[in-house]
């Protein structure tokens, strides 16, 4: 005798949801990765904008030397609309989307454009995408870049410590102090 069957059974049923719970399980952890990569490239993308902005109007802005003080040039920044919409002001710094204090500033030694950013502590990963995608493709800009007390230079100086060949393993390694504290990422512009 033959019996008809219509439709799942509930274990059946049970089983394809549980397959689809794991799945989607992974869907969300890829997605929120894929988003967190996304916003830390466009960090990146900002800072990369205000640096080549402030490279472009350099000549200008360094006529504001003087030996006598650091000359902080948030108010050009804005006026040259080089300021990221979602970065805030604060006094003489800026506050970047990740929440990172920002100081830009024509220095009384050099008088260079130097950018100083304030890491908050974990933000490793942040370190190693400043250094590898914006820091080393801009080394011919560059006079140095500091990462905590760590220096690497750029094109034009005899160091041997050269900014253009640092190494994935070598931004691992200068940035590993953002893990457990704030870190500081400094760099100098010819």
């Amino acid at each position: 005798m033959k019996r008809n069957e219509f439709g799942r059974s509930m274990v059946e049923m049970l089983g394809v949801l549980a397959v689809i719970g794991v799945l989607s399980a992974g869907a969300v952890g890829g997605y929120n990765k894929a988003m967190s990569m996304h916003k830390m490239n466009k960090l990146v993308e900002q800072y990369e904008m205000m640096m080549q902005g402030l490279y472009q109007h350099q000549s200008a802005l360094e006529q504001l030397h003087t030996e006598e003080q650091n000359i902080n040039i948030v108010s050009y920044i804005q006026n040259l609309r080089l300021l990221p919409p979602s970065w805030q002001i604060d006094g003489n710094n800026f506050i970047d989307s990740f929440k990172n204090k920002t100081y830009v500033e024509i220095g009384q030694t050099w008088g260079k454009i130097s950018f100083h950013i304030w890491l908050l502590k974990g933000q490793t990963k942040m370190c190693q995408n400043l250094l590898w995608q914006l820091i080393k493709p801009n080394s011919h800009i560059l006079y140095y870049v500091r990462v905590n007390q760590i220096y690497r230079y750029g094109d034009l100086h005899s160091y041997s410590s050269k900014i253009k060949d640092m190494t994935l393993t070598d931004a691992n390694e200068l940035c590993s102090a953002c893990e457990e504290d704030t870190c500081e990422l400094t760099w100098l512009m010819q």
